[in-house]
């Protein structure tokens, strides 16, 4: 199990996980959407299609289209609207405050995406990066 992974089910907080998806549903939705899932959300979606972290949390997608919010649902015109998101961020899923969390396709960094201002508010390496900042928070309140 990636280290991450782990240590976020470690802090025995409230979470809601899906069960993983599979390569080929993963595949799908890349076909489908015409993207390219970076690798570190890649691994989390083999792990959780979808879910909540540290509930009320985090919203995370999933590749499931039949799963409401999914990356289909959040990444629909009526989702993104008439927010300035790049081409190459996909939304990932929503803060409990409404910030858009999306992965650039490009380089893999994650990025949340300030809906009031619209406009990046803060980015991490990469997902797992994203993760362990979540927990760091979590832990430092509890």
């Amino acid at each position: 199990m990636n280290p991450t992974i782990k240590h976020l089910i470690d802090t025995k907080a409230e979470m809601h996980f899906h069960a993983g998806a599979s390569e080929d549903s993963i595949r799908h939705y890349e076909n489908e959407a015409n993207v390219k899932i970076p690798s570190a959300f890649r691994e989390w979606l083999l792990f959780s299609d979808g879910g909540e972290i540290f509930v009320p949390g985090t919203v995370l997608y999933g590749v499931d289209g039949n799963a409401k919010p999914s990356l289909f649902s959040g990444n629909s015109g009526q989702e993104r609207g008439t927010f300035a998101l790049g081409d190459s961020l996909l939304v990932i899923g929503r803060f409990n405050f409404g910030d858009f969390l999306c992965v650039d396709t490009n380089s893999g960094e994650v990025v949340q995406w300030n809906h009031e201002a619209d406009e990046e508010f803060l980015r991490w390496s990469n997902f797992f990066a994203f993760i362990e900042e979540e927990i760091a928070s979590f832990t430092s309140e509890g």
